[in-house]
This record gives structure tokens, sequence and C-alpha cells, in this order.
């Protein structure tokens, strides 16, 4: 095999190697990002399940412990959580 032609295959090996490489750590992230959903969805399901058989001044003090702060502009809430995931 001529070396330009070597060196053509190697640098296509190399491109493959890094793509190969790229989407094996897109679905470690992907994975990642599932488990944490998966967290966050029963972490929502506990606070909502405990929200309904409290008493108002503990719901108070729960959404105080749970959200940062409360924005209001032009129309638009945004509210900030303060949730550390457990990692």
């Amino acid at each position: 095999m001529p070396a330009a032609r070597l060196a053509q295959v190697r640098q296509r090996l190399s491109r493959l190697q890094q793509e190969a490489t790229q989407a094996t750590d897109q679905a470690a992230q992907r994975q990642e990002l599932r488990l944490i959903l998966g967290r966050l969805e029963d972490f929502a399901t506990q606070v909502r399940e405990g929200l309904q058989s409290a008493d108002s001044t503990t719901r108070k003090e729960i959404i105080r412990s749970l959200v940062k702060a409360i924005k209001i502009e032009d129309g638009h809430v945004r509210i900030t959580y303060r949730i550390t995931p457990p990692f």
C-alpha cells in the first residue's frame, strides 16, 4: 500500500475512533440525565405527597426550604429551586 494511501487510512481510522468515543460519551451523558430525571421525579412525588398531608404551616416551611427565589417580570413567573443532586 502506498504511503499516501496508508496515511489516508490512518486518518480515517483516527476520525472514526474519535466519533466512536464521542458517541460513547454522549450515550453515557444521556444515561446520567435519565437517572437524574428519575430521581427528580421521585423527589417531586415525595414532596407532592408530603404537601397533601401537611398542615398549612408545614407546607409553607417546605416550600420555603425548596424555593430559592421567585421573580415576576412582564407577566412571567420564574421560580429558582434549591435542589442539589445527591452525587
